[in-house]
């Protein structure tokens, strides 16, 4: 994520920040529930599935 972001074409409008959001709290939410915390989230442990994805992988 921390990639796309900094880059000169990265353009993020409210309702990608939402979707993304929202998809990384699914997961921390899902974590949690496993009993599984992570203890160094930030924009570099959160992985895009594809190039041209909009979806996440906590990582």
């Amino acid at each position: 994520m921390f990639e796309r972001v900094i880059g000169d074409d990265f353009v993020l409008t409210e309702r990608d920040c939402v979707h993304f959001l929202r998809q990384i709290c699914d997961g921390v939410d899902y974590m949690h529930k496993q009993c599984v915390l992570h203890l160094d989230l930030k924009p570099e442990n959160i992985l895009c599935m594809a190039e041209n994805s909009n979806r996440w992988i906590l990582a």
